[in-house]
């Protein structure tokens, strides 16, 4: 696992006793996400979701995506603060966001471990909001994120290979 020193600063914080009262969770939408069900298709791994039964027969550039790569980056990313229902502080969407990527991170494990191509974990939080988010690291394709300058970004990341 790769943290830049960001990341390292949050994670040190997350530690700390927090007493803010506890924003209420979308308690279905959590426990699907720390279950979650991956879909193959046409060479891309998806989060499965609503989304993912009207999938065209096979990949397509799109507006959004240029490349698998950026299609996954897009369609497999979660804005944890969103799964609130009231509002949440920062370090309780970033605590639930440490959380969640554990359970993908499991998952993914369970189901790619040893593949051909490794697919990249990413929990990234910028003192206000924590993206969950995965995508698999294609030779011939332009990486979506530089895990060898992970220290140049600015928001806090969390890099995890399966």
């Amino acid at each position: 696992m790769k943290l830049n020193r960001q990341m390292q600063e949050y994670l040190l914080a997350a530690e700390r006793p927090n007493c803010a009262a506890a924003a209420p969770i979308d308690e279905i939408g959590f426990e699907r996400l720390c279950q979650p069900v991956f879909v193959e298709w046409d060479g891309c791994v998806l989060l499965q979701s609503e989304h993912t039964a009207g999938l065209p027969s096979n990949f397509q550039p799109g507006p959004l995506w240029s490349d698998r790569t950026a299609l996954e980056a897009f369609r497999n990313h979660i804005h944890i603060n969103d799964l609130f229902t009231g509002t949440c502080s920062p370090l309780q969407a970033f605590r639930t966001g440490l959380h969640l990527f554990e359970a993908w991170h499991s998952a993914l494990n369970r189901t790619f471990a040893g593949g051909e191509q490794p697919i990249l974990l990413v929990l990234s939080f910028d003192g206000e909001e924590a993206v969950l988010r995965f995508y698999v690291k294609r030779s011939n394709e332009p990486v979506w994120l530089n895990e060898a300058s992970l220290e140049d970004y600015a928001e806090g990341l969390m890099v995890a290979g399966i």
